[in-house]
């Protein structure tokens, strides 16, 4: 990625907003996201309200697989989920008889 793919992010950034759909004062975020970064390009841009960030895919699927697993082990650990015993619970209450019916 180089300066011209983040100036293009500003300037879409700059025609969002003299569209009126959002007011002057609401901040737009973007990432300009790429395999490389060029030393031109690495500082991100505030201009106002707007932020251009650039960033490496490995470093946002990096992030995002960090706070998924992360996620997903203080679920398993706070509320000490077996699959199995879960499953076997919907499967249980479906058999019931008569569990939709009025009559």
């Amino acid at each position: 990625m180089d300066s011209e793919q983040k100036d293009q992010a500003l300037y879409y950034a700059r025609e969002l907003r003299k569209t009126k759909k959002v007011s002057n004062h609401t901040p737009i975020i973007a990432y300009v996201l790429g395999s490389e970064i060029q030393p031109e390009a690495i500082e991100p841009i505030n201009e106002g309200p707007i932020k251009i960030t650039p960033l490496r895919y490995n470093t946002i699927l990096s992030k995002a697989h960090a706070r998924t697993f992360n996620l997903i082990k203080k679920i398993e650990q706070m509320k000490n989920i077996s699959y199995d015993n879960e499953m076997d619970e919907i499967f249980t209450s479906l058999d019931q008889p008569n569990l939709f019916n009025n009559g």
